[in-house]
């Protein structure tokens, strides 16, 4: 389960009213539009090349997740090694003043 539906969930739980109304005001904005569309030929005798993908969206959510332990992974070894470092530098410094 993802993190927007772990937090649409546990706002529902606190304020569902609310939620409700602003799901339902979201469904209608965005995907109940009565807009025209462009002539086509339709998906019966042609695929829309705007639906063809098979991945329907969701590798989108695989991709962010990635990236996301990407960047922590990037933090910590990042953490780790700056503090390698600056112990290697401050020991460094230390062997030089007794020569």
């Amino acid at each position: 389960m993802s993190n927007s539906v772990r937090t649409l969930r546990l706002a529902h739980a606190l304020a569902p009213r609310i939620v409700e109304r602003a799901v339902a005001r979201t469904i209608e904005r965005g995907f109940l539009r009565q807009e025209p569309e462009e002539p086509s030929p339709g998906n019966l005798y042609e695929p829309s090349s705007r639906w063809a993908g098979t991945d329907g969206g969701f590798n989108e959510e695989v991709g962010r997740r990635a990236a996301l332990k990407a960047r922590r992974a990037a933090a910590a070894a990042t953490s780790v090694l700056g503090t390698g470092i600056l112990a290697w530098l401050l020991l460094r410094k230390g062997e030089t003043r007794r020569e």
